[in-house]
């Protein structure tokens, strides 16, 4: 069907193709599909192989370009990665960089979460103001924050954030003005070393904070309360390697229920926890999908065959993931009425509703809401995505789509989903994927 998207050299260079994909819809899927790794916790653990010296083994990552590219970030600091079948090797004994320069910073907006254990292990680091999806402001005002509660000097110097607290960090505690995940990850990741005690007062609670919090207690750290409005975090002097398995991706299982509520005919989707999907099942159930939850932890979705509209808002875990709601918006799409949708977290995340209409979506958008006046049918058009989750919100409505579509700029999707092309085609969707140009290279 389709060979390796992503090409990893010693050289740290990351090549990935301009691809589109030629999607003939109507076709329904049946049969079980597996869901890979979670891409952002697998990002959370390799920062975490930073704070002990050694060889490091992370079982189950997705080999994706956003792990590919946080590879990089780590290879440019002296440590060694390879990928190994389904394992990511990470040996941290030689890192002589504590510099991620803005060529590699603009690749991933997760190269923040570096300056928690950089700066606990070595004392100082320095982060060029990171990139990533153009789905709008990701602010990092919190994180600051509480590296200065923990002890940090923090300047701000030609383009970088310099982060230094030359007697290490001490215990304190931090309270969240609002809950975000790659703020609670950076401080988790620096309070582990610290001295004394930290509290994270109104931190993230999704389960990725959680899979992080698994891990570092792997690797002795005494961490209570992940999931709650409080973590308690005991600081450790020494920290040792891991051998771990991160959790499934409940973005890529979510995503898979959607379109099986589009076109599923008993689509089983195995790999994640049904206890993650709550909101979205609620939501599935409301449209008129038939979920069947499995003894084996898989979930069997079949199509709602008279799609109802609903209005939903997307807020931090438990409430409805802000990287479904692309997908969702495709399904309501065909939904028999009006639905709405009010996005709470990104202000700018309906850059896929211009490209959805191209696919004879009726959306209209105003502010940090949707309107989607649901028609029959979407007919077959050419489409381009502008981030990893509109992506696949493009390629989930031209699975229902009438005809011929063809998805651009799918090296987005490429980051944060493996091979969802190719899952599809192995439940019964008919996609070609058609190579492109070459288009990111860094070295």
């Amino acid at each position: 069907m389709s060979s390796p998207i992503l090409h990893h050299h010693p050289s740290c260079c990351i090549v990935m193709a301009n691809d589109a994909l030629k999607v003939e819809g109507g076709s329904l899927l049946s049969g079980t599909v597996e869901v890979s790794g979670s891409k952002n916790a697998s990002l959370f653990a390799m920062a975490a192989a930073l704070l002990a010296p050694g060889k490091s083994v992370l079982a189950g990552a997705p080999d994706v370009g956003d792990v590919r590219n946080f590879a990089c970030l780590l290879e440019h600091l002296g440590a060694s990665v390879s990928f190994e079948e389904s394992r990511i090797v990470i040996e941290t004994d030689h890192i002589y960089s504590r510099e991620v320069p803005p060529e590699l910073a603009g690749k991933s907006r997760a190269s923040v979460i570096l300056l928690g254990p950089l700066v606990a292990r070595y004392g100082q680091a320095q982060v060029a103001f990171s990139g990533g999806c153009t789905i709008g402001t990701r602010p990092i005002g919190q994180h600051l924050k509480g590296l200065e509660a923990l002890g940090a000097s923090i300047n701000v110097r030609d383009g970088y954030l310099v982060v230094s607290t030359p007697r290490g960090f001490c215990g304190a505690e931090v309270k969240f003005d609002t809950p975000t995940i790659t703020g609670t990850v950076a401080l988790m990741l620096a309070a582990v070393l610290a001295e004394g005690e930290t509290t994270l007062t109104g931190p993230a609670t999704e389960p990725e904070v959680g899979d992080l919090a698994k891990c570092l207690i792997e690797m002795g750290a005494d961490i209570r309360g992940c999931g709650t409005s409080r973590i308690t975090i005991r600081g450790c002097k020494v920290l040792r390697t891991y051998d771990y398995k991160v959790m499934g991706d409940r973005i890529e299982c979510g995503t898979l229920m959607i379109a099986g509520t589009l076109v599923g005919d008993k689509l089983v989707v195995k790999g994640a926890r049904s206890e993650h999907q709550t909101a979205l099942m609620r939501c599935l159930r409301e449209i008129g999908a038939e979920i069947q939850l499995n003894a084996d932890d898989s979930i069997t979705v079949s199509r709602a065959p008279d799609p109802k509209p609903i209005s939903l808002q997307t807020g931090p875990y438990p409430g409805f993931p802000t990287d479904l709601q692309p997908q969702m918006m495709a399904l309501l799409s065909v939904a028999g009425g009006t639905s709405q949708i009010t996005e709470m977290v990104f202000m700018r995340r309906f850059l896929h509703g211009v490209e959805l209409a191209k696919l004879g979506a009726h959306i209209s958008i105003v502010g940090n809401c949707a309107k989607i006046d649901g028609t029959p049918t979407l007919h077959g058009a050419v489409v381009e995505g502008a981030d990893i989750r509109g992506c696949a919100s493009l390629l989930v409505a031209a699975l229902v789509g009438a005809g011929e579509s063809s998805v651009r700029n799918i090296h987005h999707m490429d980051r944060g989903f493996e091979r969802l092309d190719v899952k599809l085609a192995s439940v019964g969707a008919r996609i070609l994927r058609i190579r492109g140009a070459l288009v990111e290279e860094t070295r």
